[in-house]
């Protein structure tokens, strides 16, 4: 210690500086982590605005399949009408009597008129006409004739009336091939002709020569060659004087002219008379069917009627014809010699067609739907819009199968029987096919566009 330094003060125990304590703390409980029930929160990019195109998919949809429905119903109705009309039609032609076609015109001579009432065993009696055959061959023409069809009493009298005025024009066989059995194999063809007077039809055989038409009234020959012939084995047979090309005599045109004037409200003028008969005469349309009887003949005028100033119209059983007061014909209509059109429409067709029908109205509706569903921004629009695409095409098709089906029916039946030409039908059918596929084939080729794929495949992650 050195001088005058002042010793050190001691320090008390109270001044040291007291020992560093931590200060107690409370323990901290832990914090739960609770689950979001709706599961963890996805982040994902903003989706983009909807394409024009998915608008317009959308809005076309409603309209087609708004249209849709309509054709769809229109369609089931049209074939169910038509097939019900076929139905009453083919009726209807079980009971038409069409008229046959009638032979050219020919003088009848007085020798047609010979008159057989007592059969070939009293005809043997007679003289043999120039043109005719005797009793024996006329005898085996007619066993010939009835092996093929069967033959009424009046049938084989007016048979033998012909043969016996022109047998030698009618058969070519002669001398010992002229037999029974030889005129049997001689006839290619037989059967009964429609009649437009509600009777039964001539019975007709088809010849190589020619063909052999028979009724009660009269037989007739129409050659394949030459001028036909006609016989009665009535005296009151309408064959006598001439017989015009529409098959109808001078009596028979006299009485249906007389029917005529008799039904008309108004007498016919001098020119409608002239106009009238020359169109009986000519026969162009083939209004009447001959027969032995001008009465019977007349009777197929069923009705007369004036029309505009003074025109006559006059109705028969196979059609009509409208003649002015200055004698021009304004027009003829008649039912062609096969008689009215039947139509045969098979059932299959029409059945196919019902159930396409029914299938494209669904589709439409399903159509009209999902486009709705489009406009909403739904994320399947892509893909239904797809099923309806592959399912339209074949439904379109089968439609097309269908109709061609129905329409070549319908035209097989018309007068001619030739029906529509098929390549023609075929065409017309396939615009159809093609025109329904329109929209399905659009859709295909759009719901593969890469803005249509990209706006679906956001909203299907989504």
């Amino acid at each position: 210690m050195t001088q005058g330094t002042p010793p050190p003060i001691p320090r008390r125990s109270s001044d040291a500086t007291p020992p560093h304590v931590p200060m107690p703390v409370a323990p901290v409980a832990a914090i739960p982590v609770y689950a979001d029930p709706r599961g963890p929160v996805r982040y994902s990019t903003p989706r983009v605005g909807r394409p024009g195109i998915i608008t317009a998919i959308g809005v076309i949809s409603i309209v087609v399949g708004s249209l849709g429905m309509l054709g769809s119903l229109g369609q089931s109705f049209y074939v169910v009408i038509f097939y019900t009309f076929t139905r009453a039609m083919a009726s209807a032609t079980a009971t038409f009597t069409p008229v046959p076609p009638a032979p050219p015109a020919v003088p009848a001579p007085a020798t047609a008129q010979t008159t057989s009432t007592t059969g070939p065993s009293t005809a043997s009696a007679v003289e043999v006409k120039p043109k005719g055959f005797s009793a024996a061959q006329r005898e085996a023409v007619v066993a010939g004739l009835k092996r093929v069809r069967t033959l009424s009493d009046k049938q084989v009298k007016n048979l033998e009336a012909l043969l016996d005025a022109y047998g030698q024009d009618v058969i070519l066989l002669r001398g010992a091939k002229l037999t029974a059995t030889n005129v049997m194999k001689n006839v290619s063809d037989a059967g009964t002709l429609p009649s437009a007077t509600g009777d039964e039809g001539p019975t007709y055989f088809e010849l190589g020569q020619g063909r052999i038409e028979v009724s009660d009234a009269q037989a007739a020959f129409f050659p394949t060659q030459g001028e036909a012939v006609r016989a009665s084995a009535d005296d009151g047979s309408a064959n006598a004087g001439v017989i015009h090309p529409s098959g109808l005599s001078d009596a028979e045109v006299k009485a249906v002219l007389a029917r005529v004037q008799q039904l008309s409200t108004l007498p016919l003028n001098a020119t409608q008379v002239a106009s009238l008969t020359t169109e009986l005469q000519t026969g162009t349309m083939r209004l009447f069917t001959p027969s032995s009887s001008p009465t019977q003949t007349s009777s197929q005028v069923i009705a007369v009627r004036t029309i505009g100033s003074g025109a006559v119209e006059v109705r028969t059983t196979a059609g009509s014809i409208q003649v002015t007061t200055s004698g021009q014909v304004m027009s003829t209509s008649a039912w062609p010699t096969s008689g009215p059109p039947t139509f045969n429409v098979r059932g299959g067709v029409v059945l196919a067609l019902v159930l396409e029908g029914i299938l494209s109205f669904l589709l439409a509706i399903y159509l009209l739907v999902i486009g709705i569903l489009t406009l909403r921004q739904s994320p399947r629009g892509g893909r239904l819009h797809m099923i309806y695409a592959v399912v339209k095409i074949p439904l379109a098709i089968a439609s097309g199968v269908g109709l061609y089906f129905l329409m070549s029916d319908l035209f097989s039946a018309l007068p001619g029987g030739s029906g529509m030409n098929p390549v023609a039908l075929a065409t017309s059918t396939s615009m159809g096919v093609l025109f329904a596929c329109i929209y399905p084939i659009a859709l295909l080729i759009t719901l593969r566009t890469r803005s249509v794929r990209e706006y679906y495949a956001i909203g299907m992650r989504e």
